[in-house]
């Protein structure tokens, strides 16, 4: 997944508007990205969805609102990689300083 679809989901899901069905199908659809959109034998991998979902859980429940600032472990977790052996995207840092900025 493009890193500005990730940033757009969490911004998507922080807003008010969205509902808990809304937040469930994002938390799904990003959740699918971790491990490129299938599922991983790669050992390094285990943890991750874990992480993922405790913290997502924890933002919702919390704080809705603050889903784009976690945008880089997110990112890290959901987005492209550039080679199949990478573990992690490389987060594109100009991308979140500039939905900081707005």
């Amino acid at each position: 997944m493009i890193q500005s679809e990730v940033l757009a989901a969490l911004q998507q899901a922080a807003s008010p508007e969205c509902g808990e069905k809304e937040r469930l199908e994002i938390k799904a659809k990003l959740a699918k990205e971790i491990f490129g959109g299938g599922m991983s034998t790669d050992s390094r991998h285990i943890g991750f969805d874990i992480a993922f979902a405790a913290l997502w859980d924890q933002a919702v429940r919390n704080d809705p609102a603050s889903l784009p600032g976690l945008f880089p472990f997110f990112a890290a977790l959901c987005g492209d990689r550039t080679g199949s052996r990478q573990l992690l995207a490389d987060v594109d840092w100009s991308l979140w300083s500039n939905s900081l900025a707005q």
